[in-house]
């Protein structure tokens, strides 16, 4: 994906190859093109784990969905939906993110959530994948603390305090219920009318004065 933004920013068609020569290998040699799956990793002894985590079937759906706005092949759509579909029906318990532990595996589904939304978004099948995103996105925030804290795990409740959580852990959350409403704000979105555009980042001052700011939620995810 990194060398499909670079495409997109400089035009040059050699970040183009290495992003087709890139996703050629993952396809060649971890992805299941039967099923869906996205195997973790092969082993210098060439021993390959088939464990699938929504963090590779997610990197790889945003990777097929940027390579066919780029080149049109079907094939790269093709495998993005089947790769989605495979998380949905055998990752994914009861149509819940599967649980994963503290620390770099508790953004995983975060991950997830924002390449398969941009996806659903780009190629117009948001009525597909919203009601699966909403009921995720609903989830997260039924297990949420009383600080409004939601974790990774989606199906107990977040512990208590606010000292006993990673940020990391607690992203999955905030990238969900954003990306499950249509018009959620999101800095690092593409925008489809115009390819693959810049955000520029903006920095402000702050003021002399700090300031308190409360976060409610405004109503139930639909």
């Amino acid at each position: 994906m990194a060398a499909c933004y670079l495409y997109s920013i400089y035009a040059d068609t050699s970040y183009l190859s290495k992003a087709e020569a890139c996703y050629a290998w993952e396809r060649r040699v971890l992805f299941n093109t039967n099923s869906g799956a996205i195997d973790d990793n092969i082993a210098t002894n060439n021993s390959i784990s088939t464990w699938a985590s929504t963090y590779n079937q997610g990197t790889f759906i945003g990777a097929g969905n940027f390579l066919y706005r780029i080149t049109g092949l079907p094939f790269y759509y093709q495998d993005a939906i089947l790769a989605a579909k495979y998380t949905e029906n055998s990752v994914a318990t009861a149509g819940i993110f599967p649980v994963y532990s503290s620390g770099d595996l508790g953004g995983f589904n975060g991950i997830f959530a924002r390449w398969v939304a941009r996806m659903a978004k780009d190629q117009k099948l948001w009525p597909a994948y919203a009601p699966w995103l909403s009921t995720n996105a609903n989830a997260a925030w039924k297990y949420r603390n009383t600080n409004n804290l939601s974790w990774y795990n989606w199906t107990a409740a977040t512990p208590a305090g606010t000292n006993v959580l990673d940020s990391w852990d607690c992203s999955d959350s905030v990238i969900i219920m954003q990306v499950a409403v249509t018009n959620a704000p999101d800095a690092l979105q593409i925008t489809p009318t115009a390819d693959f555009a810049v955000v520029a980042q903006q920095f402000v001052t702050p003021g002399p004065a700090s300031e308190t700011v409360g976060l409610t939620n405004l109503g139930a995810l639909r």
